[in-house]
């Protein structure tokens, strides 16, 4: 009886395997950790803006702006991201909205 040598087809299938973990399994992990991120981003954003709201005057917004950004880096987030700025003016807006309410009209966008 003769023995069948089955490496290369071993080889392949792990090849094959390789492959579509590169293209399918690794980036669908990405995308989950980047929302999973997105999501901490916000909620520090937000916690951030409203404790410099409670720590600083009305007038003082500089100081609140720098107060949230230096609690923001020091978690480890990147000042220059875009997408630290979106989290920080969506948190202040989001807090404007609960405290003073929505305005009644929204402006809209020029259509093209």
């Amino acid at each position: 009886m003769e023995t069948i040598n089955i490496t290369p087809l071993v080889n392949a299938i792990i090849s094959l395997a390789a492959v579509v973990i590169s293209l399918f399994v690794i980036p669908v992990l990405r995308r989950k950790a980047k929302a999973q991120d997105l999501e901490r981003l916000e909620a520090l954003a937000t916690l951030a803006v409203k404790a410099a709201e409670q720590l600083y005057s009305r007038e003082a917004a500089d100081a609140k702006r720098h107060y949230v950004l230096s609690y923001l880096e020091s978690k480890g987030y990147s000042i220059d991201d875009h997408d630290v700025m979106n989290a920080l003016e969506a948190a202040v807006i989001k807090l404007h909205n609960e405290l003073y309410g929505q305005p009644e009209q929204l402006m809209e966008m020029p259509q093209e």
